[in-house]
């Protein structure tokens, strides 16, 4: 049994996310950064009471960035780097890995290609700071 916040992970949907840890497809911390903060990111892109098909990938990823940014100020390019979370095509693999995992669900047209090229954690972090 796993627990990441109040949600306790089925041993099957574990079994999957370790699979990806122990091949180096993402880290546990980034599992577990992704996952806590999925719906809040969601909620605050789309409100809460709707689904919204405007929030995709760049949507995902700014959403991620700006919590970083207020939860670890100045560090958040570091901690994210040390998470494994450098590019959106890092946060992608995150986010299909718990999709494998039967722990998020995605729309038919969604594509873990969808996050290729979207941001540079590092980059868009500073050029916030610079702003």
């Amino acid at each position: 049994m796993l627990r990441v916040g109040q949600t306790v992970l089925p041993a099957g949907s574990v079994i999957q996310l370790a699979a990806r840890v122990a091949t180096g497809g993402c880290s546990w911390d980034a599992i577990d950064f992704v996952f806590r903060n999925f719906n809040a990111v969601r909620a605050r892109a789309c409100g809460r009471l709707q689904v919204s098909p405007q929030f995709d990938a760049q949507a995902l990823c700014g959403g991620l960035l700006e919590l970083a940014r207020r939860r670890y100020g100045p560090e958040a390019a570091d901690r994210l780097e040390s998470m494994g979370l450098r590019r959106s095509e890092d946060i992608g693999r995150v986010v299909y890995a718990l999709v494998a995992a039967g722990l998020l669900k995605v729309q038919e047209s969604d594509r873990q290609e969808d996050f290729a090229g979207v941001v540079d954690v590092r980059a868009a972090l500073a050029n916030h700071a610079s702003s």
